[in-house]
């Protein structure tokens, strides 16, 4: 070793302080890095990680990973769903809060009560017709052995959770009677025709 790095040389010091969480890290990504094939961003598909934005579909994107390949199917399978879920609760809301805002009964518990029950209705029910459209596994060996990892993108037309939003609101008579008569409705119905 040079007698400068052991002399407490500042000028050697700092390079070291310099060069220390490069060499930390190197460390940790040869630690980590040995042990098989992997999957990296590179191989994750551009429709994951970009979807889709058509108006006229609610989609989401989920993945999963497992070492049984039908049950990283299954979890991708749900996070899309879960993901498509919450953007159509969210337009859901969005309608029926406008529509609270046109008629001015934003703070009538009953029917923010029924706007919620509603939502959540339409939700639960439009979910069950999203369909898988595009997949893809990719598989991950290592010294502990196979996994799989799944991606999937589910979507949804916009059309049904409109025409299910408008068939649960005719069931609720006197927000039904209330609706009819906002703008709101008037979107919704055009939406659906």
């Amino acid at each position: 070793m040079p007698e400068a790095a052991l002399s407490g040389d500042p000028e050697m010091e700092r390079e070291m302080k310099r060069l220390a969480p490069a060499l930390l890290a190197g460390i940790v990504i040869g630690t980590f890095g040995c042990g098989g094939k992997s999957v990296g961003v590179g191989s994750i598909p551009e429709w994951y990680l970009s979807p889709d934005t058509d108006p006229a579909y609610i989609v989401g994107a989920g993945s999963g990973e497992s070492r049984d390949l039908n049950l990283a199917m299954s979890e991708a399978t749900m996070e899309a769903r879960k993901k498509i879920a919450q953007e159509m609760e969210v337009k859901v809301q969005n309608l029926f809060k406008k529509f609270a805002d046109e008629t001015g009964s934003s703070d009538d518990a009953v029917l923010l009560k029924q706007i919620s029950d509603v939502s959540k209705s339409v939700t639960n029910t439009t979910l069950r017709g999203s369909k898988v459209v595009k997949q893809e596994v990719a598989e991950i060996s290592s010294e502990a052995g196979t996994k799989y990892r799944a991606y999937v993108l589910a979507e949804i037309s916009s059309s049904a959770l409109n025409s299910t939003a408008m068939q649960r609101i005719k069931t609720e008579e006197e927000m039904y009677t209330r609706f009819r008569a906002s703008q709101a409705f008037q979107e919704l119905e055009s939406a659906t025709q």
